[in-house]
């Protein structure tokens, strides 16, 4: 195309009067109009994220996802992928937990997991022991007998915004947000058993017993609570599947 000139005042050149300017104005917006000019973005989709249900599930409970890579896809296409799905199990998978958006009624259905902050979660159908003012228990667990349901707790993986559907245990989450930090009760002093690790009662940041036994094992590799006994507590922070002893005032 032509190099057109502006016009300027007092000059001689009337371009809006050349059949030459109007026809490379005329070439100019039906390439434009075509799409000549604009480059084209790739189209792109959302990739779906599906689990595989390792059993009957129901939505609102815990599953795990498989740390295995198997490539499963078995719609065909980039744009959906579907993972493997396990049992919710204490000091193996914990940091792998995904609350189920959607049921699945036989085992390797779909399971549609939550992707926004807040989420509806089943709550395990016991005495909840909420409490109120201070003592109000703002955290949940996976609990440690029926792990695919959650505890309430003041510690957890997850945040409780609000309880609701008390009939049928519901609360809604914040699956971004946790609260880490856990006391601990040993039932046997490090080293007895397992070098460095452990077993003790798990007891939330306020001091409420999260399970009645004794099936939490602590790890304590540096050494940190070495002078410590079985009737013993101390802190501990949870971090992937494991409860890690930290240095505090302990008994």
């Amino acid at each position: 195309m032509a190099i057109i000139k502006k016009p300027f005042a007092g000059g001689s050149d009337k371009p809006y009067k050349s059949s030459q300017v109007w026809s490379e104005v005329i070439n100019t917006v039906n390439a434009v109009s075509s799409g000549r000019y604009t480059n084209p973005l790739p189209k792109t989709s959302p990739i779906q994220i599906l689990g595989e249900a390792y059993e009957p599930v129901e939505a609102g409970t815990l599953v795990a996802v498989s740390s295995s890579i198997t490539g499963n896809n078995q719609f065909g296409g980039n744009e959906t992928m579907i993972l493997e799905t396990e049992a919710v199990e204490w000091h193996k998978n914990l940091n792998r937990v995904a609350i189920a958006q959607s049921s699945a009624p036989v085992k390797g259905a779909a399971i549609q997991f939550y992707s926004s902050a807040w989420c509806y979660a089943k709550m395990i159908d016991d005495d909840w022991g909420i409490n109120e003012g201070e003592n109000l228990k703002l955290y949940a667990m996976p609990d440690v007998n029926e792990p695919k349901y959650l505890r309430p707790a003041a510690s957890g993986i997850y945040e409780i915004v609000s309880y609701a559907g008390f009939q049928n245990r519901l609360a809604v989450v914040n699956i971004y947000k946790s609260q880490p930090y856990w006391r601990y009760k040993l039932d046997e002093a490090f080293g007895d058993t397992t070098e460095g690790e452990a077993r003790a009662q798990l007891i939330d940041i306020l001091g409420n017993d999260f399970e009645s036994g004794s099936t939490t094992t602590i790890t304590d590799q540096l050494g940190l609570m070495d002078d410590q006994a079985a009737g013993d507590e101390g802190i501990c922070l949870h971090a992937g599947s494991k409860f890690h002893a930290i240095q505090a005032t302990c008994s």
